[in-house]
């Protein structure tokens, strides 16, 4: 079943694959979809403090989390990022300048002729960006589910999506010590 699948994967691993192994992975990524569940393994994650660049080793602030997630479990939410995207710019429900859902270099190229136009008009070009991700990551998941299905968002996509994002856990390393979850 789909909460007993283990894995220890990589992404090389990935990448040598065979046959049996890449006709497997669909039918895990279509499994999961078609039933709304989501292995548990692929909502643990083991986060390890990483040193930003140029700041003091002392304030929290100067580390960023670094999760290892699953590999399978970022293919398949990239592939379900897609499958969503698609319907949410055939349907119109992404505002042609909303940037989530989109790639970076996408959102590049746009503010890139944005500028571009506005310099050949002799007119100045004004953006605002705005990181929503911890916002994102404090609403309540049910609030986000109900929106995403009053935004005529599939309701399959809106389940999965809820059981991708519920009973997440985490443990924090720090050199040799392991919090609890």
């Amino acid at each position: 079943t789909l909460t007993r699948v283990k894995e220890t994967d990589s992404n090389e691993m990935l990448q040598h694959l065979g046959p049996a192994g890449r006709a497997a992975l669909p039918r895990l990524a279509n499994a999961s979809r078609t039933a709304a569940a989501v292995p548990e393994a692929w909502r643990i994650a083991e986060i390890t403090p990483l040193p930003k660049r140029d700041k003091g080793p002392h304030a929290a602030k100067s580390y960023r989390p670094a999760p290892p997630t699953s590999s399978v479990a970022k293919l398949v939410s990239r592939l379900a990022k897609g499958r969503l995207q698609h319907v949410c710019e055939r349907w119109g429900l992404l505002h042609h300048e909303q940037a989530g859902y989109r790639s970076t270099e996408e959102q590049l190229a746009l503010i890139s002729q944005f500028v571009a136009d506005s310099f050949e008009a002799g007119e100045y070009a004004l953006m605002l960006a705005v990181d929503f991700t911890a916002a994102i990551d404090r609403a309540r998941r049910l609030n986000l589910l109900k929106k995403r299905l009053d935004a005529r968002c599939p309701p399959g996509a809106a389940r999965w999506v809820n059981a991708f994002l519920t009973e997440r856990r985490a443990k924090a390393r720090c050199g040799d010590m392991l919090s609890a979850w």
